[in-house]
C-alpha cells in the first residue's frame, strides 16, 4: 500500500462528496502538502549543511519564490497526469473495502494537512532557538 495512493484516494472521496471538482481538488492538496515538504526540507537542510538558512545565503526573494512556485507548478503537472481516470478506478477497486476506511475519519486526513504545515514550523522554531 502506498501512502500517497491512499491519500490521494481518501481525498478523492471527500472532494467528491461535497460535489467539488475532485481529481483536480485532490491534486492540489497533494501539491500544498508537497510544498510544505519541500520547503522544510530545504531549510533544514541548508540550514545543518551551511548552518544559515537559503533565504539568506544571498538569493533574491525573486528567485526563491520562482523556484518555489515553478517546483509546485511542475509537481501539479505530473499529479494531474499521474492520477489519471484509469489510475482512480484502480485505487478506488483496491482501497474500496479497506480496514482503514473505517479507522481514519475524513476530517483526520484533512488535519494531518495542517498538521504537517505545524509540526514543520514548530520544528524550524525549535532548531532555531537551540542551534543560535
Amino acid at each position: 500500500m502506498s501512502i500517497n495512493n491512499y491519500l490521494f484516494y481518501r481525498l478523492y472521496l471527500i472532494f467528491e462528496k461535497k460535489k467539488e471538482f475532485a481529481r483536480l481538488t485532490a491534486c492540489l492538496v497533494l501539491g500544498e502538502m508537497f510544498l510544505y515538504a519541500f520547503f522544510f526540507t530545504l531549510i533544514f537542510v541548508t540550514f545543518f549543511l551551511t548552518g544559515s538558512y537559503f533565504l539568506t545565503l544571498g538569493w533574491s526573494r525573486g528567485s526563491s519564490f520562482g523556484i518555489v512556485i515553478s517546483g509546485l507548478i511542475l509537481q501539479q503537472i505530473i499529479t494531474y497526469r499521474y492520477y489519471n481516470k484509469e489510475r482512480i478506478k484502480k485505487l478506488q477497486l483496491l482501497y474500496k473495502g479497506h480496514r482503514l476506511n473505517k479507522l481514519i475519519s475524513d476530517r483526520c486526513i484533512l488535519f494531518c494537512i495542517k498538521a504537517e504545515l505545524v509540526f514543520g514550523l514548530l520544528l524550524w522554531f525549535f532548531i532555531d532557538h537551540i542551534f543560535n
